[in-house]
């Protein structure tokens, strides 16, 4: 196992994520952020001058820009976890997974795709420690992948957030009931994803759309409602005008 640490630039939650990853895994790592640097004095070559390998776990505007800048980056592999920004200096390697507040058990980890740019260096090179499953992908359909990803992750997480503030503030219903169906849901998408569609949509079924949006009139969930008959059944909305 190698001893060369790696290099962590941030402190957010995905920065936290990864460093927990590595604290598993048993990897040795230096983190530096601009708030710990207040608070300790230490300059970024301080922290990553013996790292070869240097993670930038930033905001995605900022990417660009430091990697760039930052003469003491000049000499490092710069690695970055955006799954749409593209850094002349640093490689994208996107985990294609959700992170939330807390951290993960190392199989949780261990099980992350990491969706990566062709080059310089493939997956196993710069973390030959974790066995994570890797995918390339060209550059140019990095937005693409990124708008998909982002429907099916943070867009849904929305969708559920709906459901569950409906049911308790409007239905007097707990959360908790939606579980079962919650679960329902995600297990026939592993399953069958194809076969996973059920409902109004895919039975084209005018009326019962008709009487969702009627419920749904005055909030902007009707707009979300609207644009998935838009997306499956574009035909059925001349009936709704």
């Amino acid at each position: 196992m190698s001893k060369t640490p790696y290099g962590i630039v941030g402190d957010g939650r995905m920065a936290s994520h990864l460093a927990r990853y590595l604290d598993l895994s048993g990897m040795v790592y230096r983190q530096w952020s601009r708030r710990r640097a207040r608070e300790t004095g230490q300059t970024l070559a301080d922290v990553v001058g013996p790292c070869r390998t240097v993670l930038l776990l930033i905001d995605d505007s900022a990417i660009v820009p430091f990697a760039s800048e930052q003469s003491e980056l000049s000499e490092k592999d710069l690695v970055h976890f955006s799954g749409c920004v593209t850094a002349p200096r640093a490689q994208g390697m996107h985990p294609l997974c959700t992170f939330d507040t807390g951290t993960y058990d190392i199989e949780t980890y261990r099980a992350i795709p990491f969706v990566c740019e062709p080059e310089p260096h493939a997956f196993p090179e710069l973390f030959p420690e974790v066995p994570n499953p890797t995918c390339v992908l060209a550059v140019g359909l990095k937005p693409l992948y990124h708008a998909v990803s982002v429907m099916g992750g943070p867009f849904t997480a929305l969708l559920w957030n709906k459901l569950h503030q409906v049911f308790e503030e409007r239905l007097g219903l707990p959360r908790e009931v939606a579980g079962p169906y919650m679960t329902r849901v995600f297990e026939n998408l592993r399953a069958a994803p194809e076969a996973a569609r059920t409902g109004p949509l895919t039975r084209a079924d005018a009326e019962t759309i008709r009487s969702n949006l009627e419920a749904l009139e005055g909030d902007p969930f009707a707009g979300v409602y609207r644009a998935f008959v838009e997306a499956t059944n574009p035909e059925l909305l001349t009936e709704f005008k």
